[in-house]
């Protein structure tokens, strides 16, 4: 075993009595190559005042972040999020993975001027999304149901 671990927790679930000292450091300056944490954690360390979050800070740079379930972050957050990961892809290298079945529009959001994600068309995994919903279409619904025909109506 590791006398320093590869991959650091930082979440409400953990026992207090059962981290180590170095395990207890390392959540302070989140100094290990890969920090598992929540979306508070990451807001806090970004946005709050004081030194706790900016012995965090340098780690997000050149790093991937991966956001697991995007479209939970809440609605009051949206641009400040938008705009701290923008700030830290543009100036930081940083790389950002935003991971869920119902991507939210977060490049189009109602008040852009707040803070909205910039994301560069090259950077979509799917290039034509309407063609691949298009493509994967099953069954047609009809506006109107005309005598012995159903209105689901197999492509």
């Amino acid at each position: 075993m590791d006398e320093y671990p590869w991959v650091l927790e930082q979440h409400s679930n953990l026992e207090p009595e059962q981290q180590s000292w170095h395990s207890k450091l390392g959540s302070e300056n989140w100094d290990a190559p890969i920090v598992m944490t929540t979306m508070v954690q990451f807001l806090e360390v970004v946005f709050s005042g004081g030194t706790r979050g900016a012995r965090k800070m340098h780690q997000l740079a050149n790093s991937v972040l991966i956001f697991n379930e995007i479209q939970t972050l809440p609605i009051n957050c949206t641009h400040l999020f938008c705009s701290a990961l923008n700030f830290l892809t543009e100036y930081c290298c940083a790389t950002a993975v935003l991971c869920t079945a119902t991507q939210p529009l977060l490049d189009q959001l109602k008040s852009p001027e707040k803070g909205q994600l910039t994301i560069p068309p090259e950077n979509e995994l799917v290039s034509d999304v309407q063609k691949l919903f298009e493509d994967l279409q099953r069954v047609r619904v009809a506006t109107t149901i005309s005598p012995g025909r159903s209105s689901l109506q197999p492509r």
